[in-house]
């Protein structure tokens, strides 16, 4: 096994933390590191399928750009700027008619009629096998058309005859050619000594049978070479692969720790969040109930002392009233003296006045009550809530209020009365 497989085989262990004591290679260890690094930017074949991002195509290998797209539009700003440049035209096209071409097996041209450089120059010019490329694949997850790992093998033109033909020969067929063209070359040498045996010449037999025996050694020598290299091949691949492998598993098992404590984070701002905004409902709430129970308290007693006003208003309306009434009585008994013709109307008036004065000593009674002054058609009144009895100012019962209307129905007018206070107001006067 060759020292370069035996540093592979030892970063695989190093890697899975199964060497303890070993002097391990380790400047063989960094440049394995590094190939892998390598190895997963290498540009690879295009084998079908879109990508997202820009659509445009680049590159001699004719592959998508895939890099981020401008908003509003399907390519990347780079690719904008060269088509811009190119008059409006990309350079190779998009990557719906590539893919269109693979799937359907045409070869695909550019719109500035080139095709896509073969693969297999592209291996031979940067040293890769088909391994490195199958390695890289691996480790960037995308798929590779082994009819890239093909070449154009032309044979050499004979002198006479028909034209030679091309024949395809994948990379993979080249390492069998020698253990295909090992029985034909038996078979040969087996007829040729046939042949001299008829001849009877056993010297020339030996030989050929001695040369015969030395050849199968040689090519059993270089078929036991080649299956060992085949096998240290194999061996990097799957050690590449482990590798790979187990570098993937890690890299999922970072991603999905990382979006459980994402997930985490999330919910516990969430929480919080609903617990502020919660705090703040309850606040506000509180501070509302304590706005309505102020405005509340406030409207009672705004009320109460409205009331009270109108209690002292009215009392003082009736002791003005009294006053009045009291004045009055005295311009009554000098009337009641002057007219000695009319004593007797003087003397009902008098009764009349008593009466009237006992009503004014009940409405005075009433009035000191709860009442509320209330305007009416542009004239104040006095609204005795109980009872719903209307009064005039100067203490008299006009009426009752009735509610449902809002209006005062009025008591009808006493037609005696008015006569008699018409002849006392011409008498005043």
């Amino acid at each position: 096994m060759s020292s370069k497989m035996l540093s592979s085989s030892l970063l695989l262990k190093v890697l899975k933390g199964r060497v303890l004591d070993v002097d391990v290679e380790w400047e063989e260890v960094v440049r394995e590191v590094e190939s892998l690094k390598e190895a997963s930017k290498l540009r690879l074949p295009y084998s079908g399928g879109k990508k997202e991002g820009c659509v445009n195509l680049v590159g001699s290998l004719i592959l998508q750009c895939g890099k981020e797209s401008v908003s509003g539009s399907e390519v990347c700003k780079r690719c904008e700027v060269q088509i811009k440049k190119n008059g409006g035209v990309s350079t190779y096209g998009e990557i719906e008619e590539r893919k269109r071409c693979y799937e359907s097996g045409e070869v695909f041209v550019g719109n500035n009629k080139k095709k896509a450089v073969s693969y297999v120059s592209v291996m031979r010019k940067n040293k890769l096998s088909e391994e490195d490329v199958k390695t890289a694949a691996l480790l960037q997850g995308v798929y590779v058309d082994p009819e890239h790992f093909k070449e154009v093998v032309v044979k050499e033109k004979k002198s006479k005859g028909r034209p030679t033909k091309e024949k395809t020969v994948t990379v993979s067929e080249v390492s069998d050619l020698f253990a295909e063209l090992m029985p034909v070359c038996k078979e040969a040498c087996e007829e040729l000594v046939e042949e001299l045996v008829e001849e009877s010449d056993v010297e020339k037999k030996e030989k050929i049978a001695a040369e015969l025996a030395e050849e199968e050694a040689k090519a059993a020598e270089k078929a036991a070479e080649k299956a060992v290299k085949d096998s240290e091949k194999a061996v990097k691949a799957l050690e590449k692969a482990a590798k790979a492998a187990e570098k993937a598993v890690k890299d999922a098992s970072k991603a999905a720790e990382k979006a459980v404590k994402d997930a985490e984070k999330k919910a516990k701002d969430d929480a919080k969040l609903a617990e502020k905004e919660a705090k703040e409902a309850e606040k506000a709430a509180k501070q509302a109930v304590k706005d309505a129970e102020k405005a509340a308290e406030k409207a009672v007693k705004d009320a109460e002392k409205a009331e009270k006003d109108a209690a002292k208003e009215a009392e003082k309306k009736v002791k003005e009233e009294a006053k009045a009434a009291e004045k009055a009585e005295k311009q009554a008994a000098k009337l009641a003296e002057q007219k000695a013709k009319k004593a007797e109307k003087a003397a009902e008036k008098e009764k009349e006045k008593e009466k009237k004065d006992v009503v004014k000593e009940d409405v005075v009674e009433r009035v000191t009550k709860v009442v509320k002054r209330i305007k009416y058609e542009g004239t104040e009144y006095m609204h005795e809530k109980a009872t719903d009895v209307v009064y005039s100012l100067s203490g008299e019962e006009v009426g009752k209020w009735n509610k449902e209307t809002s209006e005062i129905v009025f008591a009808e007018p006493d037609s005696e009365s008015d006569s008699e206070e018409e002849e006392e107001e011409e008498y005043l006067e």
